[in-house]
């Protein structure tokens, strides 16, 4: 589908935002390199990122140079850590004005899946406006909005907010030491004002996860260096 077709599903939804979330160290190269990146022009690029448990499983099926998108702050809507980062850049649905020349897609089934349960190409995606209008359901974390083969970053010109959690106060020096670097390039690019840390309660299992979850997990999500 082109762009302009699925920001119109989109926007009778309701979605007003695009969510992209993000290690530490993958943000920093964005914010340093004009936009987010897909995990290939990243990797061809050069540029640090933090290796994902997907990203086998999208190189076999071609989505390895794909930008991912949800349709919700999967952090707050499932009261969790979004696994994919503590970094979260929130975009206006404008954004999809920017890339008319790829082909954007919706997932039926999130990619994990593909694999172990034997989806076919034809049960990847939604084929037409139509299909998606009669089936897109905001928050449904299968249905992912993809910008197919980009090899240039989705630029900051329609971000709106980033946000970075707080792992808690036991883990407080690993959000310092993100927010020391962060902050800086932010104000480079003239969005310094954007930034929120994200501080939860205990209806989020989110510092549960920070404090208690395996050995070296909040490292790796919120180191700034390789």
């Amino acid at each position: 589908m082109n762009s302009l077709e699925v920001k119109n599903v989109l926007g009778e939804k309701c979605v007003r935002y695009l969510y992209h979330a993000n290690s530490v160290l993958t943000s920093i190269s964005y914010l340093e390199h004009g936009g987010i990146m897909s995990r290939e022009y990243t990797e061809n690029c050069g540029y640090p990122q933090t290796p994902q448990q997907s990203d086998d499983t999208d190189r076999l099926f071609d989505i390895y140079n794909d930008i991912f998108l949800d349709s919700v702050d999967v952090h707050e809507y499932s009261k969790n850590v979004n696994h994919y980062g503590p970094v979260l850049f929130v975009y206006s649905l404008d954004v999809l004005d920017e890339v008319q020349d790829f082909d954007v897609c919706v997932t039926r089934i999130n990619a994990m899946y593909w694999l172990e349960s034997n989806v076919s190409e034809s049960q990847r995606y939604y084929e037409d406006s139509t299909q998606l209008r009669a089936s897109f359901v905001k928050g449904n974390f299968g249905q992912s909005i993809t910008i197919r083969h980009i090899s240039q970053p989705l630029s900051f010109d329609h971000l709106v907010k980033i946000i970075i959690d707080d792992p808690g106060e036991d883990k407080k020096a690993y959000l310092d030491n993100a927010l020391y670097t962060l902050k800086p390039l932010l104000k480079r690019i003239g969005k310094e004002n954007i930034l929120e840390i994200r501080h939860c309660d205990e209806k989020c299992r989110c510092l549960e996860v920070y404090n208690n979850y395996k050995e070296g997990y909040t490292y790796h999500r919120f180191k700034t260096e390789e």
